[in-house]
């Protein structure tokens, strides 16, 4: 009897090892900026469409922390594919719980990823007016 072969099972296993890590998505930095003081225990999340940024589910988003030192400059950097179009809205939360104490108010935030840039910086009003600046 002849044996089995396991060629096919062996580039697989080389191509998914060696490499399909090499196949990579330039992702870029968003950092998102909100000066705003809130009452001490409240804080914010962005929330948006995409799974980094919870899928509109404020308790999945990713809160943002104040500066250090600072007592109404909030900030959140995350990772998000070049090229990517998303919406989002920052979100008022008691912040150990993120139960939700105030939406954005106004239309959804927009932004598209720049393709050729590693760093987007997002300024956000928090009076509903919008986005102050983008600067990529």
């Amino acid at each position: 009897m002849a044996a089995p072969s396991y060629t096919l099972l062996v580039a697989v296993f080389f191509t998914a090892t060696f490499i399909a890590p090499l196949i990579t998505v330039d992702a870029g930095t968003v950092t998102f900026v909100l000066d705003y003081k809130l009452v001490y225990g409240n804080g914010f999340v962005i929330a948006g469409n995409t799974s980094t940024l919870g899928n509109w589910t404020p308790a999945n988003a990713p809160l943002m922390q104040l500066a250090a030192g600072s007592e109404s400059y909030w900030l959140l950097s995350v990772s998000i594919d070049a090229g990517t179009y998303f919406e989002f809205k920052p979100v008022k939360v008691i912040f150990s719980t993120k139960q939700v104490l105030e939406w954005y108010y106004g239309n959804n935030l927009n932004l598209t990823v720049p393709s050729k840039q590693n760093a987007t910086t997002v300024y956000i009003t928090w009076n509903g007016s919008g986005l102050s600046s983008v600067v990529a």
